[in-house]
């Protein structure tokens, strides 16, 4: 209680009043800056956050199309060239092949004096010619796979047509040159000769006939090039050089 009287005491003494009215007055600069502090506040409890909106992805969507209207435009410009027109070569098995069907086209349309020529040149082979038999069991398809093979590898081929043999001689052969893609060349009783051209040796004789070519291109190119290199030296030899072998001769 003592404290407290004496505390009022000091502020109702007159020294304590002077110097509290003797104190200067407060800025317009205070004044306004103590008015204006509220008012200032930072930036980022201004700041909201952004509510979900569909700006972004509208931008996102907008680049995404632009992006696919480049790529279509320059799709476009690509496919606008004309295309380029190469030469496409023939392979060698369709070659071979196409005249391995002419081949056996032909077949039926040989003459009788190149049927003749063709039997007796097999004739003349003798034990070289290869020869097989036709017995009861007929011309089945195994029977003709064998033939085939045969006539691949020696285009000539002696065939026997036993008596057991079912159905008559003429269609028997009829048979065999449908199933083989063969012709008859020959015929003695029941042995007859047959012909058909071998695949592999076509082939063979292609590749042949390819480097043929191949080797003349090379010769014609080389002897181009040394008639260049011999008609360019004597150009370029020296008045001098001709002279003295000019006069040597």
């Amino acid at each position: 209680m003592l404290k407290l009287r004496n505390m009022g005491a000091l502020s109702c003494s007159p020294l304590i009043l002077r110097c509290l009215l003797r104190r200067p007055p407060p800025s317009t600069a205070a004044i306004t800056t103590t008015l204006h502090i509220p008012s200032i506040t930072p930036s980022f409890l201004k700041h909201t956050p952004p509510s979900i909106s569909t700006l972004p992805i509208s931008r996102s969507l907008s680049t995404t199309n632009t992006t696919t209207e480049t790529d279509d435009l320059s799709e476009v410009e690509i496919n606008d060239d004309p295309p380029v027109e190469t030469e496409t070569e023939i392979p060698v098995d369709a070659r071979i092949s196409s005249t391995h069907k002419e081949l056996l086209s032909k077949l039926k349309t040989m003459s009788v004096k190149e049927k003749k020529e063709l039997g007796s040149y097999a004739n003349s082979l003798g034990k070289k010619l290869k020869s097989q038999q036709v017995g009861k069991s007929g011309v089945t398809d195994s029977v003709a796979t064998a033939l085939v093979e045969t006539l691949e590898a020696n285009e000539l081929l002696k065939l026997k047509i036993h008596n057991n043999c079912p159905g008559e001689l003429d269609d028997v052969v009829s048979r065999l040159e449908e199933a083989t893609g063969s012709v008859v060349v020959g015929r003695i009783g029941r042995t007859v000769i047959i012909y058909r051209p071998s695949l592999t040796k076509l082939k063979a004789e292609e590749k042949k006939k390819q480097a043929m070519k191949v080797f003349l291109k090379r010769r014609a190119a080389f002897k181009s090039s040394y008639q260049g290199r011999t008609q360019s030296r004597g150009q370029s030899a020296p008045p001098s050089s001709r002279s003295r072998a000019y006069r040597r001769s």
